[in-house]
Protein backbone atom coordinates (compact mmCIF):
# COMPACT_ATOMS: atom_id res chain seq x y z
CA UNK A 1 0.00 0.00 0.00
CA UNK A 2 2.06 2.88 -1.28
CA UNK A 3 -0.41 5.44 0.05
CA UNK A 4 0.94 4.62 3.53
CA UNK A 5 4.46 5.63 2.52
CA UNK A 6 5.96 2.66 0.67
CA UNK A 7 4.81 -0.63 -0.90
CA UNK A 8 4.25 -3.19 1.85
CA UNK A 9 3.48 -0.57 4.51
CA UNK A 10 -0.10 -1.83 4.81
CA UNK A 11 1.10 -5.34 5.64
CA UNK A 12 3.60 -4.06 8.20
CA UNK A 13 0.93 -1.83 9.76
CA UNK A 14 -1.39 -4.83 10.17
CA UNK A 15 1.37 -7.08 11.57
CA UNK A 16 2.39 -4.35 14.04
CA UNK A 17 -1.24 -3.80 15.10
CA UNK A 18 -1.64 -7.54 15.72
CA UNK A 19 1.36 -7.39 18.11
CA UNK A 20 2.96 -10.35 16.41
CA UNK A 21 6.11 -11.63 18.12
CA UNK A 22 8.00 -12.51 14.92
CA UNK A 23 7.55 -13.11 11.20
CA UNK A 24 8.83 -15.95 9.07
CA UNK A 25 10.50 -14.97 5.81
CA UNK A 26 8.83 -15.95 2.57
CA UNK A 27 9.28 -14.98 -1.03
CA UNK A 28 6.44 -12.41 -1.18
CA UNK A 29 8.25 -10.10 1.21
CA UNK A 30 10.79 -9.63 -1.57
CA UNK A 31 8.30 -8.91 -4.39
CA UNK A 32 9.38 -5.27 -4.48
CA UNK A 33 13.10 -6.05 -4.42
CA UNK A 34 15.85 -5.63 -1.87
CA UNK A 35 15.36 -1.99 -0.87
CA UNK A 36 11.63 -2.36 -0.33
CA UNK A 37 12.21 -5.48 1.77
CA UNK A 38 14.76 -3.69 3.99
CA UNK A 39 12.40 -0.73 4.42
CA UNK A 40 9.63 -3.08 5.51
CA UNK A 41 11.83 -4.94 8.01
CA UNK A 42 13.14 -1.71 9.53
CA UNK A 43 9.57 -0.56 10.26
CA UNK A 44 8.39 -3.82 11.85
CA UNK A 45 7.67 -4.04 15.57
CA UNK A 46 9.00 -7.63 15.47
CA UNK A 47 11.95 -9.43 13.88
CA UNK A 48 11.90 -11.47 10.69
CA UNK A 49 13.27 -14.97 11.24
CA UNK A 50 15.14 -17.35 8.98
CA UNK A 51 17.82 -19.84 9.85
CA UNK A 52 18.67 -20.80 6.28
CA UNK A 53 19.08 -17.51 4.39
CA UNK A 54 22.53 -15.95 4.30
CA UNK A 55 22.37 -12.13 4.39
CA UNK A 56 26.16 -11.62 4.73
CA UNK A 57 26.52 -10.20 1.20
CA UNK A 58 22.96 -8.87 0.80
CA UNK A 59 22.87 -5.33 -0.54
CA UNK A 60 19.99 -2.97 0.27
CA UNK A 61 19.12 0.47 1.54
CA UNK A 62 18.38 1.09 4.31
CA UNK A 63 21.00 -1.36 5.54
CA UNK A 64 19.53 -4.52 7.04
CA UNK A 65 20.39 -5.20 10.67
CA UNK A 66 21.17 -8.82 11.53
CA UNK A 67 20.63 -9.59 15.21
CA UNK A 68 22.31 -12.21 17.35
CA UNK A 69 20.36 -15.41 17.82
CA UNK A 70 18.28 -16.35 20.86
CA UNK A 71 17.35 -12.83 21.99
CA UNK A 72 13.98 -11.74 23.35
CA UNK A 73 11.92 -11.13 20.18
CA UNK A 74 10.81 -7.68 21.29
CA UNK A 75 14.44 -6.59 21.76
CA UNK A 76 15.35 -7.33 18.13
CA UNK A 77 12.34 -5.72 16.43
CA UNK A 78 13.04 -4.35 12.94
CA UNK A 79 15.88 -6.80 12.30
CA UNK A 80 16.53 -10.24 10.80
CA UNK A 81 17.56 -13.09 13.09
CA UNK A 82 17.76 -16.86 12.95
CA UNK A 83 15.80 -17.22 16.17
CA UNK A 84 14.33 -15.35 19.11
CA UNK A 85 12.18 -16.17 22.13
CA UNK A 86 9.04 -14.84 23.76
CA UNK A 87 8.39 -14.86 27.48
CA UNK A 88 4.90 -16.01 28.42
CA UNK A 89 2.86 -14.59 31.30
CA UNK A 90 3.92 -17.48 33.56
CA UNK A 91 7.60 -16.74 32.87
CA UNK A 92 8.10 -19.65 30.46
CA UNK A 93 10.22 -18.92 27.43
CA UNK A 94 9.26 -20.19 23.98
CA UNK A 95 11.84 -20.25 21.21
CA UNK A 96 10.93 -19.32 17.63
CA UNK A 97 12.96 -20.32 14.59
CA UNK A 98 12.20 -19.25 11.03
CA UNK A 99 13.22 -20.70 7.71
CA UNK A 100 12.74 -19.79 4.09
CA UNK A 101 11.11 -22.47 1.92
CA UNK A 102 13.35 -24.70 -0.20
CA UNK A 103 11.79 -23.31 -3.39
CA UNK A 104 12.45 -19.71 -2.31
CA UNK A 105 14.80 -18.73 -5.16
CA UNK A 106 12.70 -20.60 -7.74
CA UNK A 107 9.66 -18.39 -7.10
CA UNK A 108 11.44 -15.03 -6.81
CA UNK A 109 11.62 -13.31 -10.19
CA UNK A 110 15.28 -12.83 -11.21
CA UNK A 111 16.73 -13.28 -7.70
CA UNK A 112 20.27 -12.40 -8.79
CA UNK A 113 19.13 -8.96 -9.93
CA UNK A 114 16.36 -8.23 -7.40
CA UNK A 115 18.07 -9.73 -4.32
CA UNK A 116 21.78 -9.01 -4.78
CA UNK A 117 23.99 -11.11 -2.52
CA UNK A 118 21.19 -13.12 -0.90
CA UNK A 119 21.65 -16.89 -0.83
CA UNK A 120 20.94 -19.96 1.24
CA UNK A 121 23.45 -20.74 3.97
CA UNK A 122 25.96 -22.99 2.21
CA UNK A 123 24.76 -21.77 -1.22
CA UNK A 124 22.13 -23.05 -3.60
Amino acid sequence: MESLGYPGAGDVTIFNALSMSALGIGNHGFDGGANQYCTMVASQAMPSLTVNLDFDDFVCSPALTISPDAQECSSVAGTVAKSCFVTLEDGSKVGLIGRAPAEFFNVVEDPTETLPGLDFVGGR
